[in-house]
């Protein structure tokens, strides 16, 4: 599964096994300050989407930055509706 130039396959596979190496250390694991620096705004989304789902899937809990953006749902001084959707909506992985 490739898409917005990104192997979602081969991360997952990274994703999976750092969870693994946590639960063998007995430690939850944070996926801090990770984002997309993608001049094309759907391959952004798309990133954006696939990530949170695969944290999700594996339990993580995570923040995210722009980069470029003070908060990566806030750009240009508005939010970002299809963002924060993303981000809001993609917790259902979590439960």
């Amino acid at each position: 599964l490739e898409e917005a130039g990104v192997n979602f396959k081969s991360m997952e596979s990274t994703i999976k096994s750092i969870v693994d190496f946590g639960k063998r250390k007995g430690v939850d694991v944070f996926m801090g300050e990770w984002g997309a620096v993608a001049p094309d705004y759907d391959d952004k989304l798309i990133y954006y989407t696939k990530m949170v789902e695969l944290m999700g899937k594996h339990g993580l809990s995570w923040s995210v930055w722009g980069y470029t953006e003070l908060y990566s749902g806030y750009v240009n001084g508005q939010w970002d509706e299809t963002l924060l959707d993303i981000y809001f909506e993609r917790a259902k992985y979590y439960q």
